[in-house]
């Protein structure tokens, strides 16, 4: 299968391209991470493939409403829903 044809049908699978796909799983992840341990947002960012901190925190930001901090303060120690459409 080309390339192509896989981006096509994956799309069309999961309505969603599969840098969408990755960067909504790793935000979901990292959601998961703020909420359960104690790691630096930094860390957290890093250990789920973002090499900027400002970038994790700005598209953590847009899927989940509010910034990966306050994230953390208002959603310990419960269930984490998915993120939001990533662009």
């Amino acid at each position: 299968m080309s390339r192509a044809s896989f981006y096509r049908a994956f799309a069309e699978a999961f309505d969603m391209t599969p840098k969408q796909f990755v960067a909504k799983t790793r935000l979901h992840h990292a959601a998961q991470m703020l909420r359960s341990t104690p790691l630096p947002v930094k860390l957290i960012a890093g250990n789920v493939g973002f090499s900027s901190r400002s970038h994790f925190s700005r598209l953590f930001s847009e899927a989940y409403g509010v910034d990966p901090s306050e994230f953390r303060a208002q959603t310990r120690n419960r269930p984490t829903d998915p993120p939001k459409a990533v662009h």
